[in-house]
């Protein structure tokens, strides 16, 4: 009975190793794909305008059952940030450079102006 529990408790091992793998390699994959998706002019846009509609940088202290609807947003944004492996500050820079000189760029290009 021992020797079996032995080959099982190897089975085990074995599956949890693979399920582990699978999993590091589905965050690579998804890590990935964020950083391609938001890296492009269209992407960052699209960053921009969820970090703002998220209120990211916005404190969200107050007394009324706002907070949990308001919470709750934020940590799409907090979420979108961490898939792009980004520190606050690297995203405000970010933002602040999008305002200031590519989103004109990006509408000339799509709308042809």
């Amino acid at each position: 009975m021992p020797e079996q529990q032995a080959i099982y408790g190897d089975d085990i091992d074995a599956e949890r190793a693979r399920q582990d793998k699978v999993t590091q390699e589905k965050e690579a994959l998804l890590s990935w794909a964020y950083k391609e998706c938001f890296g492009t002019p269209a992407g960052q846009l699209v960053f921009r305008d969820i970090m703002e509609q998220c209120h990211v940088f916005a404190s969200i202290y107050t007394k009324s059952a706002d907070i949990y609807y308001r919470e709750g947003r934020r940590s799409v944004g907090l979420y979108l940030m961490h898939r792009r492996e980004l520190s606050y500050e690297e995203v405000i820079e970010e933002l602040r450079d999008l305002q200031y000189a590519k989103e004109p760029d990006l509408l000339k290009k799509k709308y042809g102006g």
